[in-house]
């Protein structure tokens, strides 16, 4: 073999492999870089979706408490027909609910937007008991099945007292 090829294999040699050192290190850095900038944008994401979760339950239940503490629906609770005309009205105005309904402290449905089960007891009202007597006027959120809409739901309750602060029921 000739000097000259010699030089050309060796010059060839380095060049391929500082090539492929620099390449390695710049692959290697690009990877963390582009991993530290995809978990800094996700943990952002996680974030601002966290954020607006915890907007949109706390309007949610203002709603709810908003509408207990109506003065139309505690007058008129002896005519479940203004209650329900008062929560169609408030549906109405706060189209982000499906529907809203009034149950007396024995957990039976009063008023209900839909018009549906009215009078009737609900079997599985075990979020009633506990709230309604010594409530303190929060707001409880459940969780459930809902056997109307075939699909899961939140529910946002909160207790609707009259003057004296004896619970007439839940919303």
């Amino acid at each position: 073999m000739s000097f000259r090829t010699k030089l050309t294999l060796v010059l060839m040699a380095i060049v391929l492999g500082t090539a492929i050192v620099v390449e390695y290190i710049v692959y290697t850095f690009s990877a963390e870089q582009l991993k530290t900038e995809t978990m800094h944008q996700l943990r952002g994401r996680v974030a601002q979706t966290l954020d607006y979760v915890d907007r949109l339950m706390f309007r949610r239940s203002r709603d709810a408490l908003i509408l207990a503490s109506d003065r139309t629906l505690r007058d008129s609770l002896a005519d479940p027909s203004g209650v329900t005309r008062r929560l169609r009205e408030f549906r109405d105005l706060y189209t982000t609910h499906v529907s809203y309904a009034f149950f007396n402290t024995d957990g039976v449905r009063v008023a209900d937007t839909d018009g549906l089960h009215l009078g009737e007891k609900l079997t599985r009202a075990g979020w009633i008991e506990p709230l309604v007597p010594g409530e303190d006027g929060g707001v409880r959120i459940a969780i459930g099945f809902d056997e109307d809409l075939k699909s899961p739901a939140l529910y946002f309750l909160a207790t609707a007292q009259g003057d004296d602060g004896k619970p007439l029921g839940v919303v």
